[in-house]
């Protein structure tokens, strides 16, 4: 599928999708978790995908400026949204995808992934590269991927605690 066709299929579904609950919310706690020690208080943050922005606004608290970036202006719209009822002034949000914020040589210490980079491909993991100055934190099926794409696999963990979910937690750095 292209950026366009996503973007539309992902407008079609933003307003279902806010409002269903976590699949697995003790294993999207120890996610939150692990995430926020990885990050510092002096920290740029970039996520990838952050869909109706419920992470972006549990996560950016633990760092200096996070931008919460997908590429469907109503999962964004929504996100905006919840800022609104509950101002972070070190958080925003705007419609982007790791290839724009390539293409504007964008830099970020951190750059997350919660169910991204899968959807993405190949391609994900090599336009977010130049973005990311110390690491990428992402819950992917495959650290695979990122060995291919030029990242060193510092922590690959299982965060799930029901059902069929896994969801894997890895943690790579840029080689």
């Amino acid at each position: 599928m292209s950026v366009q066709k996503d973007a539309k299929w992902w407008d079609g579904h933003a307003r279902s999708y806010a409002k269903k609950p976590v699949s697995d919310e003790a294993g999207y706690q120890r996610t939150l978790k692990r995430v926020t020690g990885f990050l510092k208080p002096t920290d740029r943050v970039l996520e990838l995908g952050c869909g109706s922005g419920s992470t972006a606004l549990n996560l950016a608290p633990a760092a200096q400026t996070y931008l919460a970036t997908d590429i469907s202006p109503t999962m964004i719209q929504i996100a905006n949204d919840k800022i609104a009822a509950s101002p972070a002034p070190n958080l925003s949000f705007r419609v982007a995808s790791a290839e724009t914020l390539a293409a504007e040589d964008a830099r970020f210490h951190t750059v997350l992934g919660f169910n991204y980079l899968h959807l993405d491909g190949y391609t994900g993991y090599e336009s977010a590269k130049p973005c990311a100055e110390r690491g990428i934190v992402q819950r992917i099926t495959t650290s695979r991927k990122l060995k291919e794409a030029g990242f060193e696999v510092l922590e690959n963990e299982l965060h799930g605690t029901a059902g069929a979910d896994p969801r894997p937690f890895i943690v790579a750095r840029k080689l």
